[in-house]
């Protein structure tokens, strides 16, 4: 069985050892720190003009998916309305997100709170992309259409994030 067992005790338990006590599996953690400070935001006019062109790229390659799954005839039309209703709250997601950034003056930091907005929803919409990528490795009528389409998106969020400072 492993690890530790301890039955009554009447006072306290100790336990010395020259190095790691464990019961069970050992994890460990190791922390680093840095002194780079990564600022959020677009270090010039390029990357806010690349960002803003990313987003709206990537809102219409969400808009050939939303297509995609309202003309399949192999989709379930109460699953179909539900995927479709998510991707449009993730288009009008990513247009706030356009227009945020489009007010953001290159080269200067944005506070913490608006930077969390931007990350959360960019965030949400790499998870939503997860969630379509799953949905069409389960449907093979659609897997071929959009798949390949998936598969283009990720690297230009990737990159949106980085042009924002988001790691």
């Amino acid at each position: 069985m492993g690890g530790f067992s301890f039955g009554n005790i009447g006072g306290n338990a100790n336990m010395n050892a020259g190095g790691d006590i464990v019961g069970g599996d050992k994890n460990t953690t190791i922390t680093t720190t840095s002194n780079q400070v990564v600022q959020k935001g677009f270090k010039d006019d390029n990357d806010k003009k690349e960002f803003l062109n990313q987003i709206k790229t990537f809102q219409g390659m969400m808009r050939d998916i939303k297509k995609e799954i309202e003309n399949n005839k192999d989709i379930d039309e109460d699953e179909k309305d539900d995927l479709v209703m998510e991707i449009m709250s993730q288009i009008k997601a990513l247009k706030t997100v356009n227009q945020d950034a489009n007010d953001i003056s290159p080269g200067t930091e944005i506070e913490e709170e608006k930077s969390s907005i931007f990350e959360k929803k960019l965030n949400q919409t790499s998870q939503f992309m997860d969630h379509i990528e799953q949905f069409a490795n389960k449907t093979k009528s659609i897997s071929e259409k959009i798949i390949p389409t998936v598969k283009q998106m990720l690297p230009i969020l990737a990159s949106a994030r980085h042009l924002f400072g988001i790691p």
